[in-house]
């Protein structure tokens, strides 16, 4: 009976794959080799649970030797192992046949050994590895981030990175950001839940300000709590010019609070209101030398990068220590560099009215988002019998604060929806209350609109007629 239910979800990953012809899903049970060689015919194969020991890892890594199907390998909460991991890296560090581009090996007890192996394999000009997960694996700490850091140094492919939860502390960060340095591929790095302090975060302070990596795009160093507001400032001082490159940077449970947050404002506030680039430009004329051209050069450089914009999509600062007119003062000087950056201060200790006007700020933000005009879930052109364009019919004419919502046809979440409620019921508690006695409280109601929170008046009760408990009775 135990067989025959293993058969049976085999049989019925393989039916369900063979259906979309794209991913094969192992299921929760005992695999052979024979059932490996026929999962690895598939483009992805991803195993979330599935018992997966380092013998099977040695397996698939055979399967992988002239393999020109499998294009993503995803192996999640299992027991590879050095072993395991060891033996795949072995594989694409020495044959040149496989296509794999997405490797996976979270939570599953990989270790230096296993992080060298895949590093050797990354530092082959051969690898055609883009994406690498390897988070949930503690043992790696910051040996294995050396390591790794080594291979970013040459490596041209590498796209992303995942090493998330793997106690990395502030040598294995030093050394990531100094290999990143002449790294031009790599545009996605996360090293949440490790221990990075105040010396790791001013490395990558450094490096996303440095003019020479104009690659890496996202980074995320989320649930560091050492990083407090010495590494937030250390952030605010880089930003600038050099930095236009940054899509989002997530600092969220840093141990970040109000000095860190006002730190970051008035950084923005310099870049928005252009005070950057004229220090540069008058630093630079008062230089005397044979170096006067080359600094010159590089200020028109700066100027260029300046006049390109912020292009800053998305501001993490979860779970902080920043109240209410910090976070306000930071979202402001955040407005005035860049139109399109979301600033996240869920978790903080912020006042309702503030959260409010932070919830609705970000919810127009994000549907004014670049992101949304590429998503292919937007209105295609429309053709007509002839093979000639429609033009759009005239819309009317509305407010600009409504605009975005009528064109989108979008309504805020619940959460933005409660925010805003506390902000109303704050609003109507500081009327004049002579304006408003007994019956005038029963016939005004609270309708929401983009713009705020107003009360519309019910018309005047008839004559023999009073509000009772259920709406309108005789008296």
């Amino acid at each position: 009976r135990r067989n025959t239910e293993r058969l049976t979800a085999v049989h019925a990953c393989l039916f369900r794959a063979r259906k979309t012809r794209d991913t094969l899903s192992i299921p929760v049970v005992p695999v052979d080799e024979k059932e490996l060689n026929e999962f690895m015919s598939f483009p992805s194969v991803v195993s979330m649970s599935a018992p997966l020991t380092g013998s099977d890892g040695r397996t698939l890594a055979e399967k992988l030797i002239g393999n020109k199907s499998v294009r993503s390998l995803l192996l999640y909460n299992g027991r590879l192992g050095d072993k395991g991991t060891m033996a795949i890296g072995a594989t694409l560090a020495t044959h040149t046949g496989a296509v794999l581009q997405s490797l996976g090996v979270g939570n599953n007890s990989v270790g230096p050994r296993g992080a060298a192996a895949l590093g050797k394999a990354l530092r082959e000009k051969h690898c055609t590895l883009t994406t690498l997960y390897l988070d949930k694996n503690p043992a790696i700490g910051d040996v294995g981030a050396e390591v790794l850091a080594e291979a970013l140094e040459t490596n041209v492919r590498l796209g992303k990175l995942v090493l998330s939860g793997n106690d990395i502390g502030d040598h294995g960060a030093v050394a990531l950001a100094r290999a990143l340095r002449p790294n031009h591929s790599l545009r996605s790095l996360s090293l949440d839940h490790n221990r990075i302090g105040l010396e790791g975060m001013g490395a990558f302070a450094d490096l996303i300000g440095a003019s020479r990596n104009k690659t890496l795009s996202i980074l995320s160093l989320a649930h560091n709590p050492k990083i407090g507001d010495a590494g937030a400032t250390s952030v605010a001082n880089t930003l600038g010019p050099k930095t236009t490159h940054l899509l989002e940077l997530d600092m969220g449970a840093c141990g970040v609070g109000d000095p860190g947050a006002v730190a970051l404002a008035d950084a923005f506030f310099a870049y928005g209101s252009g005070v950057t680039t004229s220090k540069t430009f008058n630093d630079n004329s008062d230089d005397d030398g044979d170096d006067d051209e080359l600094d010159m050069d590089n200020a028109v450089r700066e100027a260029k990068d300046y006049l390109q914009g912020m292009k800053l999509q998305r501001l993490g600062l979860c779970r902080n220590q920043i109240h209410g007119s910090s976070a306000k003062q930071l979202s402001d000087s955040v407005r005035t560099a860049t139109e399109a950056c979301a600033v996240d201060f869920e978790g903080n200790p912020i006042d309702a009215t503030t959260r409010g006007e932070l919830v609705f700020d970000t919810f127009k933000k994000r549907l004014q988002s670049p992101r949304r005009d590429m998503s292919p879930r937007r209105s295609k052109p429309v053709f007509n019998s002839w093979g000639s364009p429609v033009a759009p019919q005239m819309e009317m004419s509305v407010p600009s604060s409504l605009s975005s919502l009528s064109k989108n046809k979008m309504l805020p979440s619940r959460a933005a929806l409660e925010s805003l409620g506390r902000l109303g019921l704050g609003n109507m508690g500081q009327q004049d209350a002579a304006e408003r006695d007994e019956d005038l409280d029963l016939s005004h109601v609270a309708s929401f609109s983009p713009q705020g929170f107003t009360l519309k008046r019910l018309p005047p009760v008839k004559p023999g007629l009073r509000y009772g408990q259920r709406g309108r009775t005789l008296l």
